[in-house]
């Protein structure tokens, strides 16, 4: 699975949504972008995970404010519209290893 352009995605989504239902959410990117439809044996969409995952981090960035969280759903409030790209895993490696190499340095000189 492409996680950047899930993450792009849903982007696209909230910025048009005023609350988000991950489940809701889940089924427009099967139906209308593409992403893969199976399910688990509850019949919940395998993709549900990843949205409820990326939807969490964004509560965390003060984009959303949960509104109820069960067994059936989780169901969010958009907060801001603004998202911030997400940093690749490559990107957030290349930072890592360069914040790395300063400490390393700023140790030398010691």
């Amino acid at each position: 699975m492409n996680k950047q352009k899930l993450y792009v995605d849903i982007a696209s989504y909230i910025e048009k949504q005023n609350q988000i239902s991950a489940l809701k959410l889940s089924n427009f990117l099967i139906e209308n972008n593409g992403f893969s439809d199976k399910q688990f044996s509850t019949g919940r969409p395998k993709l549900y995970v990843e949205v409820v995952i990326y939807l969490e981090k964004l509560v965390k960035d003060s984009v959303l404010k949960p509104l109820e969280r069960d067994q059936n759903d989780c169901k969010y409030d958009v907060v801001s519209k603004l998202i911030q790209e997400p940093v690749s895993s490559k990107e957030e490696e290349a930072k890592n290893n360069n914040d790395q190499e300063d400490e390393d340095m700023q140790l030398s000189l010691f």
